[in-house]
């Protein structure tokens, strides 16, 4: 197959690519995480869709007074991405203590999250270990995608740490809907 083939090829697969539309408020966030950054730090990070000048976390102890601020310069992406990956961390945080949190600009709702113990502290926990999120079965009637995750959310409270070591989600039966392999709208579908 020559050279010029192989980029019609290319060219042709990609312009033909059907992505789901952007947001109309690009900073709003997406994709929301938090992890632990050290005995006293948690960083909140999320996605947009356009780049932001200065992310910032607004928190407190109280999800009504969120008076302290946290920003960064880190708003990247990749060449081949539609989003940029935003990192804010939050340092000096009390031991073992709720603090509400409300990501800016963007029309971000108030979250929470438990700081970590202090170090030596014996007092019982729970926690969840997560492995995969990913698609699970072939078929529709088997499918058990979103439950594991339906699960931890109703439950979000009862847990003071969810370890997640494995993927985030991926299709183990991509290459039975291959038609919709270039349509983003459909692919998880």
């Amino acid at each position: 197959m020559s050279t010029l083939c192989l980029i019609s090829i290319f060219v042709t697969t990609t312009l033909a690519v059907n992505y789901p539309p952007i947001p109309s408020v690009g900073i709003s966030p997406v994709q929301q995480r938090i992890a632990i950054n050290g005995p006293s730090s948690m960083t909140v990070g999320w996605n947009t869709y356009q780049k932001l000048a200065q992310p910032c976390v607004q928190y407190g102890t109280s999800s009504t007074n969120l008076s302290l601020q946290s920003c960064s310069s880190t708003s990247i992406t990749f060449v081949s991405s539609r989003i940029f990956s935003n990192a804010v961390t939050l340092t000096g945080r009390m031991p073992a203590t709720t603090y509400y949190y409300k990501i800016v600009p963007g029309n971000s709702t108030v979250d929470h999250f438990l700081s970590p113990r202090a170090a030596g502290d014996t007092t019982p926990f729970n926690m969840a270990v997560v492995v995969d999120l990913g698609e699970a079965a072939l078929t529709d009637s088997l499918r058990t995608s979103g439950t594991l995750s339906r699960n931890l959310a109703q439950n979000a409270d009862s847990y003071e740490v969810v370890v997640h070591p494995g993927d985030f989600a991926y299709a183990d039966d991509w290459y039975l809907r291959l038609g919709k392999l270039l349509d983003g709208k459909l692919l998880m579908k």
